[in-house]
């Protein structure tokens, strides 16, 4: 997770910690703040799995970042201290799409997957699946 970055396609490149990326990340484009202006790609590197070292990370780009919000089946939970996600991620070079669960709980990154109610679940994968098909993205192929 170290290795994650905000990247437009003339080099540029900028930190920003995975909660405020998480939240900026719905309302993209994010553009580069150098003079380019250019939109900016947030990539990274999966590390190996820890059975398997020898097969090396594997790159990836965020697509999409789906959060609760006040129309979800429970409400936005952030007043809690507490922010699943779903990150859609397109892993590179393969370009095959997946599902990354992620959550944050008072700033602090966790570890395991997020602890959603089903109907949270499902209203977040509808925020995805909303978004590939606006942006014609499918598997398929």
């Amino acid at each position: 997770m170290a290795n994650d970055r905000l990247e437009c396609s003339a080099g540029h490149q900028v930190w920003e910690s995975w909660p405020v990326k998480l939240r900026r990340w719905q309302t993209q484009p994010v553009v580069c703040p150098d003079p380019c202006g250019q939109p900016m790609k947030w990539r990274g590197e999966w590390p190996p799995p820890k059975s398997k070292p020898a097969e090396g990370a594997r790159p990836y780009e965020v697509l999409f970042v789906a959060l609760l919000d006040e129309r979800a089946p429970i409400g936005d939970r952030q007043d809690q201290g507490y922010l699943p996600a779903l990150l859609l991620c397109q892993a590179l070079p393969e370009g095959e799409y997946l599902v990354w669960p992620r959550y944050w709980m008072n700033g602090r990154f966790g570890q395991d997957g997020p602890q959603l109610w089903l109907e949270e679940y499902d209203y977040l994968m509808t925020k995805i699946r909303a978004f590939m098909a606006k942006h014609d993205l499918s598997n398929a192929g």
